[in-house]
C-alpha cells in the first residue's frame, strides 16, 4: 500500500507557519473533531506554534456532529483568540462557521483540508473569509486533455487531485518499466526497490517517495465569493 501526495505531519506546521509567521498571530486556538484524522493535526501544529512564538491558548475535541458550539465561539472570544485551527467536518464544521460569524469572532479561521467545494455550498456566506490547505494545479494541458476524454470543464482544485491519481499511476508505470529495462521481473520485491531511489516529473513536480518529502503537498487557499483562491 502506497501513499503519496499530501504529508500530514508538514500541513499543520505548514498552516502554524502561515497563521504565525504570515498573519501575525500569537493567540491560537486549536478545535478538532474527535477522529484520528483531526487529532493528527494537533501535535505537529503545537510544536511548529511553539518554535514560532505563539502560545495555544484553547484546545478542544468536539463530536463530529456537535452543532452546540456557541459556548465554544464566545469563549474564542473571551481569550481574545487571534486565529483557530478547527479541521472539522459534518455537522461542527458547519455549526462552527455560522456561529463565528453569527457572534462576531474576528480571529482567522483555518480548517486544515478536510472542506472541499460541496461543503462551501451549503456553508454558503459563512465560510467567506475562512483559510484551507488544498492541492491546487494550473495546467491546460491536463485540463485539455480532460475536456478532450470527458467533456467537462475542470478547475484548478479538481486538477489537483485528478493529478494526484495520475502522476502516481504513471510513476509506477514508468519504474516498472525501467526495471524491466535493466533485465530485472516486476514484483512486490523488486518494485518497492526501485521505488527508494526512482524519481519522476508529473504535474504536480518531481515525484520520489524513497525519501522524506521537502513540502506538504499542499498550500494554504482563502475562501472569496464562495469559491476557493490561493491564500498567497
Amino acid at each position: 500500500v502506497f501513499g503519496a501526495f499530501v504529508n500530514y505531519e508538514m500541513v499543520p506546521a505548514e498552516i502554524a507557519r502561515f497563521l504565525v509567521e504570515k498573519k501575525k498571530a500569537r493567540r491560537l486556538a486549536l478545535i478538532m473533531a474527535a477522529d484520528d484524522w483531526s487529532q493528527s493535526f494537533e501535535a505537529p501544529f503545537r510544536q511548529q506554534a511553539d518554535k514560532s512564538g505563539a502560545q495555544i491558548l484553547i484546545s478542544e475535541t468536539v463530536s463530529p456532529e456537535e452543532k452546540d458550539l456557541r459556548a465554544l465561539v464566545l469563549r474564542l472570544k473571551r481569550e481574545k483568540i487571534h486565529a483557530v485551527l478547527a479541521p472539522l467536518y459534518a455537522g461542527s464544521l458547519y455549526s462552527f462557521l455560522k456561529l463565528a460569524r453569527e457572534l462576531g469572532f474576528p480571529g482567522l479561521i483555518h480548517v486544515g483540508d478536510g472542506m472541499f467545494e460541496e461543503d462551501l455550498k451549503v456553508a454558503g456566506s459563512s465560510a467567506e473569509a475562512v483559510y484551507a490547505s488544498q492541492i491546487w494545479l494550473e495546467s491546460e494541458e491536463l485540463s485539455a486533455a480532460i475536456r478532450e476524454r470527458f467533456g467537462v470543464t475542470t478547475n484548478p482544485l479538481q486538477l489537483g487531485l485528478v493529478a494526484t491519481g495520475y502522476d502516481w499511476v504513471q510513476h509506477l508505470k514508468a519504474a516498472s518499466f525501467s526495471i524491466v529495462q535493466e533485465g530485472g521481473t516486476i514484483s512486490r520485491e523488486s518494485l518497492a526497490g526501485k521505488l527508494r531511489t526512482f524519481k519522476s516529473i508529473g504535474y504536480l513536480g518531481e515525484m520520489m517517495v524513497g525519501a522524506a518529502p521537502l513540502r506538504s503537498g499542499e498550500i494554504n487557499m482563502i475562501v472569496s465569493s464562495g469559491r476557493y483562491v490561493r491564500a498567497e
